[in-house]
């Protein structure tokens, strides 16, 4: 992919005495974000001043993942925005000593290497992906409504009203360490990345600014974001950015069924859009040959393998199975080193994505809360295929036994 065209736009608003929304747009790194400050429009500016200043480091992984895509490189652009954030949060703080008014902002910053769109956030700014005239939110807002609801403690309906729904549960400034969410998504040709502060999103709802976003013209389309902020008697600083990319190769048609078919994956089924595009990093694609073998009995066992692709035949003992789309095995490895029973080969062309112990590990560590939905759903994965092996195995006894009879 190569950058088509970056616009943006950023407005006061009617009701505002400053703009404290900042824009920040490099396209040689390339690198692009927004920041909504409060406190005075320093905030703003000190975080994407901060970003600014640690570009070079990004670039350098950029030019990492165009060489080779894999979950180091790909995690190197992830603990990037971890550092260049907390960098941020840390001149924030320096810059809040002695203040009556603290300075904090939120932050979303995205950049994009080959196939690949990276976007970082804190706070309730928000990143958007329009794909075939369909609007997805790529980010999940950090405010104490949000959190309500993902708890339980309050219902959707609840939300749309709820009093905290601008009130932040992340910034940067706000504490003395920051937790970053770093979403990864494959590009195809015609996708538009937004990235906008809650000027826009608070006062527009997802069908409008979906509406407002035209094909090919993303002058013209912030020109409309912006008209629905002003329909609303625009009561706060707005900013919003379009990104638009297009190929510079052919593209691999079947990527995104493939990516449809590891989302209906047993460990990744319950993943809301934005949890599973926080995982993507983690993840490394493997692609084997009709006969090809990709485990065998005896060897270690690291890795716990989705199908997106094809199919594998699982040999164990004298046992053989199939395993299509969206199945899976090795999630035992997930948990601990142990010998790998079963011999796995394909059987057609297939493309498996695979997350290894390490890089499980490595996510835990990471994201926490992320990591435990992850080991408590491969823990019933396990439950399930322990009671199937228990019955096979009272089977067994029974037989031996001649307790069984045919």
């Amino acid at each position: 992919m190569r950058i088509r065209q970056a616009v943006y736009l950023t407005e006061q608003g009617t009701q505002r005495r400053s703009n404290q929304d900042g824009v920040l747009a490099l396209n040689k790194v390339p690198l692009y974000a927004l920041a909504d400050g409060a406190g005075g429009s320093e905030a703003a500016r000190l975080a994407l001043l901060t970003l600014k200043e640690h570009a070079g480091r990004l670039r350098e992984r950029v030019v990492a993942v165009a060489s080779n895509p894999n979950t180091t490189t790909r995690l190197a652009i992830r603990h990037f925005f971890q550092g260049a954030f907390t960098h941020a949060n840390a001149a924030l703080r320096e810059a809040s000593e002695g203040r009556l008014s603290p300075l904090s902002t939120t932050l979303v910053a995205a950049t994009v290497v080959g196939r690949y769109v990276f976007v970082a956030h804190v706070g309730d700014s928000r990143a958007y992906l329009q794909r075939d005239g369909a609007l997805s939110s790529l980010t999940a807002d950090h405010t104490l409504a949000a959190l309500q609801l993902s708890r339980g403690d309050i219902s959707a309906d609840e939300y749309v009203d709820s009093p905290f729904r601008s009130t932040l549960s992340r910034s940067i400034g706000l504490g003395p360490s920051v937790e970053v969410d770093v979403a990864e998504l494959h590009l195809v040709p015609g996708d538009v990345v937004l990235l906008c502060t809650n000027g826009l999103h608070r006062f527009a709802d997802d069908g409008e600014i979906d509406g407002a976003i035209v094909h090919g013209d993303l002058e013209a389309s912030s020109q409309r974001l912006m008209e629905l902020v002003r329909q609303r008697g625009a009561p706060d600083n707005a900013t919003v950015m379009l990104i638009a990319a297009d190929a510079t190769e052919k593209e691999d048609l079947t990527e995104g069924q493939a990516e449809q078919a590891l989302r209906s994956a047993a460990l990744f089924r319950e993943l809301s859009d934005p949890e599973w595009l926080q995982v993507a990093p983690y993840l490394e694609q493997v692609d084997a040959e009709a006969g090809e073998l990709i485990v065998e009995a005896d060897g270690s066992s690291d890795a716990f393998y989705a199908v997106a692709a094809g199919a594998v035949e699982v040999q164990q003992g004298a046992e053989r199975h199939e395993v299509g789309v969206s199945g899976h095995f090795g999630t035992l490895a997930l948990a601990s080193a142990s010998r790998q029973l079963d011999t796995v080969r394909a059987l057609e062309p297939t493309r498996l994505f695979s997350l290894s112990r390490g890089r499980f590990e490595q996510l835990v560590r990471d994201q926490p809360a992320l990591g435990t939905r992850l080991a408590l759903t491969a823990l019933d994965s396990l439950g399930d295929r322990l009671s199937v092996l228990t019955t096979r195995l009272a089977k067994v006894v029974e037989a031996v036994h001649g307790e069984h009879r045919y």
